[in-house]
C-alpha cells in the first residue's frame, strides 16, 4: 500500500465516479482505476461494487476511508513540520492560477505580493481547477485563483473579484462589424473556452429556447490562452475569454468583441484548505481583496 494509493481511494470515496475522481487526481482514468485494484488486491477485500450505473462504496470501504483520512491528514502535518524546521529557506507561498484568469488584475496582485514581502519566494504554476484542488488537498498548493468555487473536501472559497467577457473572433468572421454581440448570437457558433466553467454562461436560461434548437453545439477546452488563439486565428471556433484578456489581445487574424448588456459576469475566487491559513496565506487574501 503506498500513499498515492490512499490519496486515490479517498478521491473515490468522496466522488464515488471513477471519472471525477480521476479528474480530481489529476490523471487518466485507465491508471487511476489500476491502482484501485492494486490496492484492493493488497487489502484482500473490495472496497467498492461497481455496476454500469453506479459506484458504491463497501463497508470496508467506509471503514478504512476513516483511517485514510486520519494518515493523509498526519503525513501532511508531517511535511508542514520539515518543511518549518528549515531555517536556511526563506518563507515560500505556492499560488495556482487557472488558465482562464491570467489577466493584467493577477499580474499586479503578484507585484504588490513582492514588492511587500521581498523575503518571501513566490512560486506561481498556470494551471487547471482541478489540478489546482488536488494539490491543495495534498498540501503542495497554498492557495489558487479560480473562475468557480470550489467548497468540498477539507476546501473553501472567497470570491474576489468579477470580470466581464468578452468574444474573439477570426478576422474574416461574419459578425466582425457588430459592435456588443448578444449570447443568443453566438447560440449556434462553435465556441472554445480555457477553463469548462464559462460554459454555463451559454447554457441553461440564459439563451432563448429557440437559439438552442438544433444541432448539438460544438465546445472546445484548451489548457492556455495560447492554444485558444491558434484555435480562433484557424477559424474553427469564436473564443470565450475574460474582457481584460482581450483587451491586451495583439493579433490580425483575431479580433475582439464585448458582449451585449447585460453582460455575463465571472467571479474569481480564492480557493484555500479549510484548515487555519498560514500568515502568507492571510497576506495574499488581505491584498487580494483590494487589488483594484
Amino acid at each position: 500500500m503506498e500513499l498515492r494509493h490512499l490519496r486515490y481511494f479517498v478521491a473515490l470515496a468522496d466522488e464515488l465516479h471513477f471519472g471525477r475522481a480521476a479528474e480530481r487526481i489529476g490523471i487518466e482514468q485507465s491508471p487511476f482505476s489500476r491502482a484501485i485494484r492494486e490496492l484492493e488486491n493488497d487489502l484482500g477485500v473490495r472496497l467498492f461494487t461497481r455496476t454500469s450505473r453506479r459506484t458504491q462504496i463497501t463497508p470496508a470501504g467506509e471503514r478504512l476511508v476513516v483511517e485514510a483520512r486520519r494518515v493523509l491528514k498526519a503525513v501532511n502535518s508531517a511535511r508542514k513540520a520539515a518543511q518549518g524546521a528549515t531555517t536556511d529557506v526563506k518563507g515560500k507561498l505556492r499560488i495556482g492560477v487557472s488558465e482562464s484568469i491570467s489577466q493584467p488584475r493577477v499580474a499586479r496582485l503578484l507585484a504588490r505580493c513582492c514588492a511587500d514581502q521581498p523575503d518571501v519566494d513566490f512560486e506561481v504554476r498556470d494551471r487547471s481547477q482541478q489540478w489546482q484542488a488536488a494539490r491543495l488537498r495534498e498540501g503542495s498548493l497554498d492557495i489558487g485563483l479560480a473562475p468557480s468555487p470550489l467548497c468540498t473536501d477539507g476546501l473553501r472559497s472567497e470570491p474576489l473579484w468579477t470580470s466581464s467577457l468578452a468574444v474573439l473572433l477570426p478576422a474574416s468572421h461574419s459578425l466582425i462589424d457588430v459592435g456588443h454581440i448578444s449570447i443568443a448570437t453566438l447560440a449556434r457558433e462553435p465556441k472554445v473556452v480555457c477553463h469548462p466553467e464559462l460554459r454555463h454562461v451559454f447554457q441553461g436560461g440564459q439563451v432563448p429556447a429557440g437559439a438552442r434548437a438544433g444541432r448539438p453545439l460544438r465546445w472546445v477546452s484548451v489548457s492556455g490562452l495560447p492554444m485558444l488563439l491558434e484555435i480562433v486565428g484557424a477559424g474553427i471556433a469564436v473564443g470565450v475569454v475574460l474582457a481584460a484578456q482581450a483587451d491586451a489581445l495583439r493579433r490580425l487574424d483575431v479580433r475582439a468583441r464585448p458582449l451585449a448588456d447585460p453582460s455575463p459576469q465571472i467571479t474569481i475566487h480564492a480557493v484555500s484548505r479549510t484548515e487555519e491559513p498560514s500568515e502568507n496565506v492571510n497576506l495574499f487574501l488581505l491584498r487580494a481583496r483590494g487589488i483594484p
